[in-house]
C-alpha cells in the first residue's frame, strides 16, 4: 500500500514512494547535490506536504542482503537482513 511504520510515530501509517517523477527527481537533485544520481527514499510524515519538502528524505542501496541508507549530513546507516528463527 505504499505506507510504512516507524516506531517514533506510533500506529500511524506514513507514505513512502521509490518512483519519482523527473520534475521532483531534478529539484531535489537541485538541492541535494550529494544524492545527484542515487536511488532515493521520500517518506512524508504529513499527508498534505509536497514529496520534494519532506525532511524525511534518504539516498538508499540495497546489495545483497544489506539496506543502506543516507541522509544528507550523517554518516550512512547499515541495516542487514536477519534470518528468522524457526520455533520449535
Amino acid at each position: 500500500d505504499q505506507t510504512m511504520t516507524m516506531s517514533n510515530f506510533g500506529p500511524q501509517h506514513l507514505p513512502y514512494k521509490t518512483s519519482l517523477t523527473k520534475d521532483e527527481r531534478q529539484t531535489i537533485e537541485k538541492n541535494i547535490p550529494g544524492f545527484t544520481g542515487k536511488k532515493l527514499l521520500l517518506i512524508k510524515p504529513s499527508p498534505n506536504l509536497d514529496w520534494t519538502l519532506t525532511p524525511m528524505m534518504y539516498a538508499y542501496s540495497l546489495k545483497n542482503n544489506q539496506l543502506t541508507l543516507i541522509l544528507q549530513g550523517w554518516s550512512p546507516a547499515k541495516f542487514t537482513r536477519q534470518k528468522k528463527q524457526l520455533s520449535k
